[in-house]
């Protein structure tokens, strides 16, 4: 899915389901991208450059503007559950951005809040298991 697809996700969701299925989406996509940039994901598959001040630098601001970018998205997101009547979704959703707007982005331990944002998110979302199945499904004749 690329961005614009996913824009034109964001303004048009009404159901819980399709909220749910963006969150998963991005949280996924997103935090990947994040780890990537991590300074220990880059000491196992970068270590000539892990320790770079400039390269740091490059990805730390990586790391920062996918954060501001995934937390603002999540934030539509959940505002459009809340204009829809989906009290329920809405709490839900709030802690999944608490949590990730409050990622320490330059911390060893950032690998540690990504785990604990994915294990949130699988226990709020009710539609988890089905897009798992579902993923299953469409990478079974792969």
């Amino acid at each position: 899915m690329n961005s614009k697809g996913v824009m034109i996700g964001v303004q048009t969701c009404t159901a819980t389901r399709d909220g749910w299925q963006l969150y998963n989406y991005l949280l996924s996509d997103r935090l990947a991208h994040i780890s990537a940039h991590s300074t220990s994901s880059r000491e196992i598959w970068t270590p000539d450059t892990a320790h770079d001040p400039v390269e740091n630098l490059r990805c730390e601001q990586v790391i920062q503007n996918t954060q501001a970018v995934l937390v603002g998205t999540l934030y539509m997101i959940m505002k459009r559950m809340e204009i829809n009547g989906h009290v329920e979704d809405t709490i839900k959703m709030r802690w999944l951005i608490e949590m990730v707007a409050g990622m320490h982005i330059t911390d060893p331990r950032l690998s540690e809040d990504i785990r604990a944002i994915e294990a949130k998110h699988d226990k709020l979302n009710p539609f988890k298991s089905e897009f798992d199945q579902e993923y299953m499904e469409l990478t079974a004749d792969m």
